[in-house]
């Protein structure tokens, strides 16, 4: 009856892996050593599988991080070549602010000299007709 304590019941060998393997101060015979033996290699293999998939799902986002990391100098450039830019265009952009702001000013002008043309054109017209 002893030997018959080691043995794993078949509900203990599908939860085997949930639980630690037998300590082996407590085997004290051959069928429960074998026994015991057979759990852990199935525990192992059962492992190994794990680890194996694991593995397997890592290597695209490994691949995809040394792709990346590939990428990394072209994008460092890409980022001075967009500040350059954008310092050229910002500054383009508040001169045609600058020339716009004037432009307009002129255009104010001269619609007071055209209105103030049109009055001494009228004032002249009236004052010859006045005689």
């Amino acid at each position: 009856m002893s030997g018959m304590m080691g043995l794993p019941s078949t509900a203990n060998a599908q939860t085997s892996s949930t639980r630690p393997p037998v300590s082996p101060k407590s085997l004290r015979d051959l069928p429960a050593i074998l026994a015991s033996l057979s759990e852990i290699e199935a525990l192992e293999a059962s492992l190994s599988a794990d680890l194996a998939t694991l593995i397997a799902s890592q290597r695209p986002i490994v691949d995809g991080l040394t792709r990346l990391q590939t990428i990394i100098p072209s994008i460092d450039e890409l980022l001075v070549d967009a500040n350059l830019l954008s310092e050229k265009v910002g500054g383009t952009a508040q001169t045609a602010i600058r020339v716009g702001g004037r432009v307009r000013t002129l255009d104010e002008e001269m619609h007071r000299v055209r209105e103030a043309s049109e009055r001494v054109v009228v004032i002249t017209d009236l004052k010859v007709g006045d005689p």
